[in-house]
């Protein structure tokens, strides 16, 4: 079984792909990593002998949804081909269940009140 790296370079290689779709820096992207890992998986899957024999065209219409979402997570990163640049994290509120949970309260009874006096909402 070959491992996902060479496989990757294989995958790069074979179907002619670019940065823009798999950058050099791919393993720095936890996004870039979990998609290719599912992908090569799959076409190892698609290719043994027991895979059903419409299994490697099946991988292909996955493969052509996969290289999209691809190609979104690489726009968002802003790596090039010489450059990779850290993603930033998305910061969260320190408690967000007790903010979430303030915040559907507070949604629920201004919903309650609207029933009660729909009127009012003019």
């Amino acid at each position: 079984m070959v491992g996902v790296p060479t496989w990757i370079r294989w995958c790069v290689r074979r179907y002619r792909l670019d940065h823009r779709t798999i950058p050099p820096c791919w393993y720095r992207h936890g996004a870039l990593v979990e998609e290719l890992s599912a992908l090569c998986t799959g076409w190892q899957a698609a290719h043994t002998p027991t895979a059903p024999g419409n299994a490697p065209l099946e991988w292909h219409a996955h493969f052509a949804a996969t290289r999209q979402r691809l190609g979104d997570w690489v726009a968002r990163s802003g790596c090039r081909p010489d450059e990779h640049r850290d993603q930033q994290s998305t910061t969260w509120v320190d408690e967000p269940d007790i903010d979430f949970l303030a915040h559907v309260t507070q949604d629920a009874d201004r919903r309650n009140t609207s029933r009660a006096q729909p009127w009012e909402d003019d």
